[in-house]
C-alpha cells in the first residue's frame, strides 16, 4: 500500500477495490486488512471487483466496512450480468415465447437491492467496434444493429454502445478509459442519447447467448 500511495504522490485512496475473488484468502483475514487501512486513514471506502451478489453477502458477514462498490464486466460484447434472469422476456425479444433455462447469479438486482453501485470495467469491448465485415461472427448481428442505430441516431457505434450501458435503470457508471481527447468529448454524447425500448432490448438479443 505505501509504494501505490507513493507512486500516486497521495496519502490516501478515496476507494480501494477487492480486484477478484480468491477461494483461498479467509473473508477474515480480508477484513483484518480492511480494518488496518480504515483505521491509519489510508483508505476512506472499500468495494469489490468481479464479484456475485452471493460473494459480496458472504464477505460482508466478516468485513465492517461498507462494500459501497462492485465493478464488472459489462457490455454489448460481455451482456451477462444484465441478461441474468431475463430469458423469457428475452424469448420474446427474438420472437419467441419459449424460455430458456440458464444459471443465475443475481449480481445486478443485490447490488441495487443493496445500494452498491455497479461500475462497468470495459464497456466498449474492441469486437463490437469493429467494422462489419471485419467483426468475428458471434458478434456480427451486435455490431450490424449497432451500427444501424449509429446511423439512425446520426451518432457513432461507441457512443450507442454507451448509451445502451446507461440506459439501464441500475445507473450503471462505465469505465471507459480513453485517452484519446477526441474519444472523450465523443463518449459524453452517449448522456444525450435515448435508446426507445425496443431498441435497446434488439441490441441485447443479438448481444445475447439465449440463443
Amino acid at each position: 500500500m505505501e509504494g501505490s500511495l507513493k507512486r500516486l504522490a497521495t496519502t490516501h485512496l478515496d476507494i480501494l477495490l477487492l480486484h477478484a475473488p480468491d477461494a483461498l484468502t479467509p473473508d477474515e483475514e480480508i477484513a483484518s486488512a480492511f480494518d488496518q487501512l480504515k483505521a491509519s486513514g489510508k483508505v476512506r471506502y472499500f468495494g469489490v471487483s468481479n464479484f456475485t451478489g452471493a460473494q459480496i453477502a458472504r464477505l460482508k458477514k466478516s468485513v465492517a466496512q461498507p462494500l459501497i462498490v462492485n465493478q464488472i464486466h459489462i457490455s454489448l460484447g460481455a451482456p451477462a450480468s444484465i441478461a441474468d434472469g431475463l430469458d423469457f422476456t428475452l424469448s420474446l425479444a427474438k420472437g419467441s415465447a419459449s424460455a430458456v433455462s440458464t444459471s443465475h447469479t443475481g449480481t445486478l438486482d443485490y447490488c441495487r437491492l443493496h445500494d452498491i453501485q455497479v461500475q462497468a470495467w470495459s464497456p466498449l469491448s474492441g469486437e463490437i467496434l469493429k467494422a462489419p465485415k471485419q467483426a468475428d461472427p458471434k458478434f456480427k448481428p451486435t455490431v450490424e444493429k449497432l451500427v444501424e442505430l449509429a446511423r439512425n441516431k446520426n451518432t457513432t457505434p461507441a457512443v450507442v454502445a454507451l448509451a445502451w450501458v446507461l440506459r439501464h435503470p441500475a445507473n450503471i457508471v462505465p469505465i471507459i478509459g480513453p485517452t484519446n481527447p477526441t474519444h472523450i468529448v465523443e463518449n459524453c454524447e452517449a448522456a444525450e442519447v435515448t435508446l426507445r425500448p425496443e431498441q435497446w432490448y434488439a441490441l441485447l438479443a443479438t448481444a445475447s447467448d439465449l440463443r
